[in-house]
């Protein structure tokens, strides 16, 4: 993790910086065997839980999911200035293929 994570009340004022040493960012994809998967998503409905990825939705049903190391330009399109980000690296990644 290289930003520095800052938690806030709810007023929007720092309350603390959070040592980042153990962070990770949760990258996608993600891998999950989808006989373990499927049940914990249902769970996670059932139970009106809210998750916002695969890992999130088996850490509720009580599994570790074993963190990986990826890579900074694998990126989630959530908004539309992340497809220009995207094309960015696209592009680069193909002069860099291209020698």
């Amino acid at each position: 993790m290289h930003d520095t994570i800052k938690q806030a009340d709810a007023q929007g004022r720092v309350v603390a910086t959070i040592p980042r040493e153990c962070l990770w960012r949760a990258l996608t994809p993600q891998m999950f065997r989808l006989a373990s998967l499927l049940p914990a998503m249902e769970q996670a409905l059932a139970y009106g839980r809210e998750v916002t990825d695969e890992s999130g939705a088996m850490e509720l049903a009580g599994h570790r999911p074993r963190l990986v190391p990826g890579r900074g330009d694998n990126i989630k399109i959530t908004q539309p200035g992340d497809l220009e980000l995207a094309a960015l690296y696209l592009e680069r990644q193909q002069r860099d293929e291209r020698g």
